[in-house]
């Protein structure tokens, strides 16, 4: 693991790093994020891969954006999209997992973490993976582009497929937040599943997850670190609660992640962990090791309460490690307590998937 102290403000020093990059296409996967309409997106992702300083005009949007909103999300709908680098050739894909909104509301929605479904796409003993990733990773695969869009009407691995077909390639996911738990996931199944698709020129894959929380167990974790090995580059901020989901007892330390600084959660925050830890009970969600970046995060003192830290930290916060806070575009992030408690009540209500048994 690699650990040092961040740093803050606009990068001074050119060309930007692959990661400073990276994690820009997976920040604009937030473009259109208050929009269901696909065009709106077009244009807003368009004009931010012209103008967004680390990309330097060279990526080109090549197929999407794709929208798909997750069953009992309000807001959190999946956007992704495909660019090509015009001098290196090299196609990256943005994935925006959740909607820029209050991290406790997700951490509220269980988001099938309760049930488990076993690795689909290859031969992965033991190695199982939460439901709602395995939905994700299923939509992100079989839904196309919207007329009008690049790619309309093709699959991500269509499309893949026929670049493939002509030269080899080298292909990045990048994906912040539930974004960055399905980007290495999405990778890891292109990679298991190229010769179904890929059967020209070979093609690289690499992923890059920012801020994100566990895919599956930790048979699924080893199994990533085999495969992926070092084309995983697992970035964490130490003060960021969301890679510390869904795992029990790193859960634990969210509690007194902002303590050193005076701040503990109330009542209703304290509840929405318990439950996000009562729902994670004997999934034996583990975090994949391999390419793990740990940044020390810089205690925000604007943000007044533990949600508001908890938002900033998961957010902004990677933008200020990797010396983004004044290059990239505003997006909205809005904390509001009433709504976390009413989806904590909502949850109480809803009929819960079956927990796993205790172990013997």
């Amino acid at each position: 693991m690699d650990t040092e102290q961040g740093c803050h403000g606009e990068s001074a020093v050119a060309p930007w790093t692959e990661d400073q990059v990276m994690f820009t296409l997976a920040y604009l996967a937030y473009d259109g994020e208050s929009s269901t309409d696909p065009h709106v997106v077009m244009r807003e992702l368009l004009t931010d891969l012209a103008n967004v300083k680390p990309l330097q005009g060279q990526w080109q949007l090549v197929w999407g954006p794709t929208l798909y909103r997750l069953p009992l999300a309000i807001l959190d709908d999946n956007m992704w999209y495909v660019v090509r680098n015009t001098v290196t050739g090299e196609y990256a894909i943005g994935i925006r997992g959740t909607n820029f909104d209050a991290i406790l509301d997700w951490i509220v929605e269980d988001f099938w973490i309760t049930s488990q479904t076993p690795w689909p796409y290859a031969n992965a003993p033991a190695a199982s993976i939460s439901s709602g990733t395995a939905f994700a990773i299923n939509k992100l695969l079989t839904v196309t582009p919207n007329a009008g869009i690049p790619g309309a009407g093709q699959t991500l691995t269509q499309f893949l497929g026929t670049q493939a077909s002509r030269n080899s390639i080298t292909l990045t996911v990048a994906g912040h937040s539930l974004g960055g738990c399905l980007s290495s996931t999405l990778a890891l199944a292109l990679m298991d599943t190229v010769r179904q698709w890929g059967q020209g020129f070979p093609i690289t894959f690499r992923s890059w997850s920012f801020a994100g929380p566990t895919a599956g167990n930790s048979n699924f974790a080893s199994y990533t670190n085999q495969r992926l090995g070092a084309a995983l580059h697992r970035w964490v901020n130490t003060l960021d609660i969301a890679p510390l989901a869904w795992n029990e007892s790193t859960l634990d330390a969210a509690l007194t992640i902002y303590a050193d600084y005076g701040v503990l959660p109330n009542w209703a925050e304290i509840g929405a962990l318990g439950l996000a830890k009562a729902l994670a009970a004997y999934g034996d969600y583990t975090q994949p090791s391999q390419g793990t970046v740990i940044r020390n995060g810089s205690f925000n003192i604007t943000a007044s309460g533990y949600a508001a830290q908890a938002d900033w930290q998961h957010t902004q916060g990677y933008a200020a490690i990797l010396g983004l806070s004044n290059v990239l575009p505003p997006k909205t992030s809005t904390v509001n307590l009433e709504r976390t408690v009413a989806r904590l009540e909502a949850m109480r209500r809803r009929p819960r998937m079956a927990v796993a048994p205790r172990p013997a």
